[in-house]
């Protein structure tokens, strides 16, 4: 199975791994599948803080509700380590993201919407309403529409080609036929520019490089000023000193 990670040039939390074969996957498929998982995480990254904004207020206001809220902040701190971008250090143990658990996560929401509001007789927020209990799609709400991608018409891009749609065309046509492989893909609108390239050095390195020529420059410039010489004329630096001391023969103590 080949290796998709995708990453967001825009969202820095949006970096999960997808995989599928080289070739019998069409095109369509893969860019139907990945835009739809980078949705549904979008989407339980917006529920789970609208949620824990809820929860915050719940439990200020009804202390009767402590349990309902505990139970509910786990449930959010258990997405939240699903959503972390480091999980794609697992690779396929563990670090794929799969549309089933995300699923599954909405339904653990939205069950926990209704714990909370009769726990506290108290409204849901509108948008938690309308998404968990009203199936509305966040795309289709103004604030969080434009960061989201239309799973039928957006485009992925590899090595600064356009994976060009199609139910005929497979992914092999751009990567061949190694299903050991990994890639790295973006996705754009639809008539959107070419994703802006990788660094060849990621952030991390690039402390570190500039820290160790730090520290470099810095012994270089200790060095220059510590020029004292008069080590050399120290007796344990004189190389005559075996000679000398077998011969009885001691230049320090001689008088002039």
């Amino acid at each position: 199975m080949v290796l998709l990670h995708l990453k967001s040039a825009s969202d820095q939390f949006q970096e999960y791994l997808y995989e599928c074969k080289a070739d019998s996957d069409t095109i369509e498929k893969v860019s139907c599948d990945v835009i739809n998982i980078y949705n549904l995480r979008f989407t339980l990254k917006v529920l789970c803080d609208e949620m824990r904004r809820m929860v915050q207020s719940a439990a200020n206001q009804e202390e009767e509700a402590t349990n309902a809220v505990t139970t509910v902040i786990a449930l959010l701190d258990k997405i939240d380590s699903y959503l972390k971008p480091e999980r794609v250090s697992l690779r396929r143990k563990g670090g794929l993201s799969n549309v089933s658990e995300m699923d599954a996560f909405l339904d653990d929401l939205r069950g926990s919407l209704l714990i909370i509001t009769a726990q506290t007789q108290s409204p849901a927020n509108e948008l938690l309403q309308q998404v968990l209990m009203e199936n509305v799609a966040l795309q289709s709400i103004a604030n969080h529409g434009k960061q989201m991608f239309d799973t039928h018409r957006d485009q992925l891009w590899f090595a600064a080609r356009k994976l060009v749609r199609s139910e005929h065309d497979t992914l092999s046509k751009y990567i061949g036929s190694n299903d050991k492989t990994k890639i790295v893909i973006k996705i754009t609108k639809q008539n959107g520019n070419m994703p802006m390239r990788e660094p060849c050095v990621d952030e991390d390195t690039k402390k570190k490089m500039m820290a160790f020529w730090y520290k470099k420059q810095e012994n270089e410039k200790a060095l220059k000023e510590d020029d004292d010489d008069s080590y050399l004329y120290a007796k344990w630096a004189d190389n005559q000193a075996l000679k000398q001391s077998f011969l009885g023969f001691d230049p320090q103590k001689i008088q002039y």
